[in-house]
C-alpha cells in the first residue's frame, strides 16, 4: 500500500512541475507555504517535510518512507546553496530519493546472509544420554543427557517406536523431538 502511495506521490509531483513553474511568481505573493524569492520553498519546509517522512516510516511497515525523507533534508541543506527553485528542489527530491533506496536495496541485496535453521531438532539429534527412568514405547520416561540441552541434562524421553523398550542404564541417542519430550533410540555397543 505505501509503494502505491509513493509512486502516486511521485506522479503527481511530476506532473505538478510545468504547473508550479508557470505560477511560481503568484505563489509566492498568496500562499501558505513560504517560498524563497526565487520561487523555490525555504529549507526549513524541506527540512519539515523530512521529518514528516521520517514519522510516517515509523507508523508504516516497510523500510521506504525513510529514504524519501532523506532526499527531502538533503534538498533542505541543498536549497540553502545550489537549489534555489521548486523545480530543481523537486526533481532534485526525486533523483536523491532514488539514488538512496536504490543504493539501500543493492547494499541489501550483497549483505545477506544465509539464515540457518533455528529447529531445535537439528541441535539435539545425536546427543546421546543414560536412561534413568525406564522408557516403554510412548510412554513417557527419563534420560540423562551427557551434554545438556539449554542448561539440563534430564529430560522427559519416550521411545521410537511403541514397542521400544529401554531399561535403566543403558544408553541412548536422541533422534528427535515431540513436543518437550526427547524421542530416543537404544545405543547397541
Amino acid at each position: 500500500m505505501y509503494r502505491l502511495f509513493v509512486i502516486i506521490l511521485g506522479l503527481i509531483l511530476i506532473s505538478q512541475v510545468p504547473v508550479l513553474a508557470e505560477t511560481s511568481t503568484n505563489i509566492t505573493n498568496n500562499t501558505i507555504i513560504p517560498t524563497s524569492p526565487s520561487g523555490g520553498l525555504e529549507y526549513w519546509v524541506w527540512a519539515s517535510i523530512g521529518t514528516l517522512l521520517f514519522v510516517i516510516e515509523i507508523l508504516a511497515p516497510g523500510f521506504i518512507f525513510f529514504w524519501f525523507g532523506l532526499g527531502a533534508i538533503f534538498v533542505s541543506i541543498l536549497s540553502l546553496f545550489l537549489l534555489k527553485t521548486l523545480e530543481s528542489q523537486i526533481i532534485g527530491w526525486i533523483l536523491l530519493s532514488a539514488i538512496f533506496v536504490a543504493t539501500f536495496f543493492y547494499w541489501k541485496s550483497k549483505n545477506k546472509k544465509e539464515i540457518k535453521s533455528e529447529d531445535p531438532v537439528f541441535k539435539y539429534v545425536g546427543t546421546k544420554g543414560d536412561v534413568i527412568q525406564e522408557i516403554r514405547g510412548k510412554k513417557i520416561g527419563k534420560v540423562r543427557l551427557d551434554n545438556p540441552i539449554n542448561g539440563i541434562f534430564e529430560w522427559n524421553a519416550i521411545g521410537e517406536n511403541d514397542d521400544t523398550v529401554i531399561e535403566v542404564g543403558e544408553r541412548v541417542v536422541v533422534v528427535g523431538i515431540d513436543g518437550i519430550k526427547l524421542v530416543v533410540r537404544k545405543l547397541y555397543n
